[in-house]
């Protein structure tokens, strides 16, 4: 089912454009896959690329490149950031290693390699119902199990769209799911 939510969204990216699109995921880990999975697809379509940093250690080192939907997860007055902050990377300076991005609201952000390696920029092509609260999108495919549709999560994560998009239903338990 992954695999058919990424294809829902790049084709959703066909007909509406960057970063009018994002996946919606209940936990972190699967919006980590998701994520994986979509920039795998832009970096194969050419949506994005050229240069490349890479930030962050063990499970927050990422890489990012021109054109990559990024989240800033943390406030900084300095930089004119806030959590969750989302935006579009324009310029990669491998040099100095920080990242010029526009923000959806039309803001240019500069994040510095401190406020990178701190783990505090991630990929944004999908997001969690909560990271998702407040944003409006042409499109927003769910993904999830069944047992995390609850009333108010579905409502959340399917109220992110001006258009409708399919849900994603995973039959596999949770990997961490104990045996019962």
């Amino acid at each position: 089912m992954v695999g058919g939510a990424v294809a829902e969204w790049a084709a959703a990216l066909q007909d509406t454009g960057w970063g009018q699109v994002a996946l919606i995921a209940r936990d972190n880990a699967l919006r980590e896959e998701l994520n994986l999975r979509a920039r795998s697809v832009a970096l194969e379509r050419g949506w994005i690329g050229g240069q490349t940093i890479e930030v962050g250690e063990g499970e927050r080192a990422r890489q990012f490149t021109r054109g990559d939907r990024i989240i800033a997860r943390r406030n900084d007055r300095a930089l004119g950031t806030e959590n969750g902050t989302r935006g579009t990377v324009t310029q990669v300076d491998p040099a100095a290693r920080a990242l010029t991005v526009e923000a959806d609201d039309g803001r240019r952000i500069v994040y510095p390699a401190d406020y990178l390696d701190q783990g505090l920029v991630e990929h944004a092509y999908a997001l969690t119902g909560h990271t998702s609260q407040g944003a409006t999108l042409e499109r927003a495919p769910v993904v999830g199990r069944p047992s995390d549709f609850s009333a108010e999560w579905g409502y959340v994560a399917h109220s992110r769209e001006r258009t409708s998009s399919p849900t994603f239903l995973i039959a596999e338990p949770r990997p961490d799911a104990e045996e019962r």
